[in-house]
């Protein structure tokens, strides 16, 4: 999987500009379907789905 996208921040920069751009990504070799819902289910990955869903609207 990988993304690259803007992610608003609320935080002013130098000129202004309040999102930053984000790049995600992961590589993982897994054995089938299941077993990748399963790693993507995870608590470590909470922070990623947030991220992630913006995108996905």
């Amino acid at each position: 999987m990988h993304g690259l996208g803007p992610v608003e921040t609320g935080a002013d920069a130098p000129n202004g500009i309040t999102d930053r751009t984000v790049v995600l990504g992961s590589a993982h070799d897994l054995p089938s379907l299941a077993a990748a819902e399963a790693h993507a289910a995870r608590e470590e990955h909470r922070p990623v789905r947030a991220m992630v869903a913006p995108f996905r609207a």
